[in-house]
């Protein structure tokens, strides 16, 4: 095994391990975004992650790509774009933007550049969580 992929694996599996410290129950994918409450929106939100982490641990790019379009898909929505605040919506359009990468890697059956961008979508995660607790939101 290469650095590279050692690296992408060591990497996956810190991921893994973060998801799985805060995973818990999670909505049906079936449920209109514009109709849930925001702790409903963000467990659909979990779900949709999730299931690109198992798309990336069992090499199913179709998981991974449905995954990244929900992800995508759900940032669209009215109840995610219901703060106006410039920090928010900058965040909100970066956190696209990795959804609309990690789609792309996954239509290539690229799995490192997906596990990457995995990782970059859960940090785009992290920093609107701690953006919007530090605004009181």
């Amino acid at each position: 095994m290469n650095r590279r992929m050692g690296f992408g694996l060591c990497l996956l599996g810190l991921v893994l391990a973060g998801w799985l410290a805060l995973s818990g129950s999670s909505i049906g994918q079936e449920q209109d975004p514009d109709s849930l409450s925001r702790r409903d929106f963000m467990r659909m939100k979990l779900n949709y992650t999730q299931n690109i982490l198992e798309g990336l641990t069992t090499r199913d790019f179709g998981l991974i790509i449905s995954g990244a379009e929900e992800v995508e898909r759900i940032t669209q929505a009215e109840a995610w774009n219901s703060n106006d605040f410039a920090d928010y919506q900058k965040i909100s359009e970066e956190l696209r933007s990795v959804a609309q990468h990690l789609k792309k890697a996954g239509q290539k059956s690229n799995l490192e550049a997906a596990a990457l961008r995995y990782f970059e979508l859960t940090m785009k995660c992290m920093d609107c969580h701690q953006y919007l607790r530090k605004a009181d939101f």
